[in-house]
């Protein structure tokens, strides 16, 4: 009798170290999920950051330019979720194993009529720092009223305090976080369906010309992205924007920030089954211009187009044209100033 509990009391341990052990390979286990994979397909613009560190490096007021721009209602709003959760990393040694300096995105969506929300989406190293980050969560918004309920499979935890509202969702390594619960949603679904982001030939083309030194890397959706320049722009504009839609298929710009300035470069991936604005510029060669040597310093901003071939520009304008549906109106304005000229010379 005695040789049997020692049996089952043997068993027993090596059951609860082999459960021990696989709770602990767990824990320590990488995620491999990429950011890219949790952002909506329909998002208009994707902004990929360097870091954590580097973004709140980058809403810091330590550069006029940054100040200004700070000072927006969206940007303000971001910027204090992002200070306060910066703060109690550097001021809590508990939450020190939390990495801040790797890569993180944040999309856009427009809802409704006038709303722009953000989703955030972080890389999780492992089970163990997924623990960390919710306790973590629940420190830095202590006092608010907690709601946890099921979507897809998946736990959405909100975090409420009258007016204010935050909802985070952890799936397949990754920490998806917005103010609006829809936008974690789609994420959410986005995550086990195709195809993704980086699955669009056109979004894997311009994401190669992105550079890795840059402090933030621009993704923008020329098909979707007219509507929310239309919302944030002033009427006399609005016309202007909502021909982004056909200037390319998507966008890729490295930004990068100094004192007193702005800087973005980029390139643009035309659709392979529609003619876009920047094809006109497709059979087109650099020109040298000396515009640049004698213009005024004191001009604000100025468009320089160098052609190789008018000849073919002019065809390709026209195709264009008559693609969007605008080529009528544009003869209609060609035959208005031959007659002005005519008339007055």
């Amino acid at each position: 009798m005695r040789k049997n509990i020692l049996s089952i009391l043997a068993v027993v341990m090596l059951l609860v170290i082999i459960l021990l052990g696989f709770c602990y390979i767990r824990n320590q286990k990488e995620f491999n999920s990429e950011t890219l994979d949790a952002v909506p397909i329909s998002s208009e613009c994707v902004l990929q950051f360097s870091s954590l560190d580097k973004f709140q490096e980058l809403l810091s007021d330590s550069k006029s330019i940054v100040k200004d721009i700070n000072r927006f209602k969206g940007v303000m709003s971001v910027k204090s979720i992002f200070d306060s959760i910066c703060r109690k990393v550097e001021s809590n040694s508990s939450f020190s194993d939390i990495k801040t300096d790797k890569s993180f995105v944040c999309a856009t969506k427009l809802t409704g009529k006038s709303d722009v929300e953000l989703l955030f989406v972080f890389p999780v190293n492992n089970y163990n720092e997924q623990g960390q980050i919710k306790d973590f969560l629940k420190d830095v918004f202590k006092g608010y009223l907690v709601n946890n309920r099921k979507y897809s499979g998946e736990i959405i935890t909100s975090y409420v305090k009258g007016n204010k509202q935050l909802h985070t969702a952890f799936i397949e390594g990754l920490l998806l976080l917005s103010e609006s619960t829809i936008f974690v949603e789609d994420a959410i679904r986005q995550m086990s369906t195709t195809p993704k982001l980086r699955d669009i030939e056109d979004f894997k083309k311009v994401q190669k010309t992105a550079s890795s030194n840059s402090e933030v890397n621009i993704f923008i959706n020329n098909v979707n992205i007219s509507r929310l320049l239309m919302l944030v722009s002033a009427k006399e504009y609005k016309d202007l924007f909502s021909s982004f839609s056909s200037l390319a298929s998507w966008t890729s710009l490295d930004l990068d920030v100094d004192n007193n300035y702005i800087q973005l470069n980029g390139f643009s991936k035309t659709g392979d089954k529609r003619f876009d604005m920047f094809d006109m510029f497709v059979n087109q060669q650099p020109v040298s211009s000396q515009l640049i040597n004698i213009i005024p310093s004191g001009v604000a901003a100025f468009s320089l187009f160098c052609l190789s071939d008018i000849q073919k520009f002019r065809e390709d304008y026209g195709k264009y044209l008559n693609q969007t549906g605008r080529l009528r109106n544009y003869r209609k304005g060609n035959g208005a100033i031959k007659d002005f000229v005519w008339r007055r010379f």
